[in-house]
């Protein structure tokens, strides 16, 4: 009589404080999906006082019926020896869909080789579970194309620059940065690929008369070449002062 005096006691205890005592949940939420990754291109992006080169990677959420997510989290693989990813960004909110990796100039290679990268993501929801990770997906690296004098910009109107030779089949083209307004000017981007030589092939664009001559400030131009069919890239960045 008395132990059954305890349970009833306990269970109005727990009738009295509510949601105080643990109840384990009919309904959990279904598993997280993994995210899509929809595109991993090279591009420029201002650090703290310069460009650099970056890999700007973009992705969709899971679809279906996955829970609300809390976060997004980047993996990251840099040389085909290591054995498992790396955590590169964590913490990304459930608002953005694309993130940078930063590029050193010793991530490029020689001439001749190329470097490839690796890339995973997953999601956390808002109780903090990991969803399934995404499928590993790769840009390589190649070696960048090299600018001309900036001081043909400045008295010519036009920019020149180099690619070293045995690419083949590839697309090379211009951005321009401004310090203060960043992206002023992309080249079109042209309608036939290049194919390589044993020598430098050398190219020439113009800058719209709409902005020429340049403000005074500090300028970058982003090189950029692309060779289709394996997403190779490369971008060489350089500076300059327009007086």
């Amino acid at each position: 009589m008395r132990v059954r005096s305890i349970v009833l006691l306990g269970a109005g205890a727990c009738l009295l404080m509510g949601s105080s005592c643990p109840t384990s949940d009919p309904f959990p939420p279904p598993p997280m999906h993994s995210p899509v990754f929809t595109s991993l291109d090279i591009t420029g992006i201002k650090t703290s006082d310069a460009y650099q080169p970056a890999v700007y990677i973009q992705w969709n959420a899971p679809g279906g019926d996955s829970p609300t997510i809390r976060e997004f989290v980047i993996l990251r693989k840099k040389q085909s020896s290591d054995s498992v990813f790396s955590v590169m960004h964590y913490g990304i909110p459930d608002s953005v869909s694309g993130d940078y990796d930063v590029l050193d100039p010793k991530d490029f290679p020689v001439q001749g080789v190329y470097a490839k990268r690796w890339y995973r993501i997953f999601a956390i929801d808002v109780l903090g579970r990991p969803g399934d990770t995404s499928a590993p997906d790769s840009i390589r690296l190649c070696w960048a194309p090299r600018p001309g004098a900036p001081v043909d910009t400045i008295n010519q109107n036009i920019f020149t620059w180099y690619t070293i030779e045995y690419l083949a089949g590839y697309f090379t083209y211009l951005f321009l940065w401004s310090d203060t307004r960043g992206l002023v000017w992309t080249s079109p981007k042209p309608n036939e690929p290049s194919y390589g030589h044993e020598t430098l092939d050398s190219f020439l664009v113009k800058l719209p008369d709409a902005l020429y001559p340049l403000a005074r400030g500090v300028y970058w131009y982003g090189l950029k070449v692309e060779i289709p069919g394996e997403n190779i890239q490369t971008l060489a960045v350089q500076e300059f002062y327009a007086p």
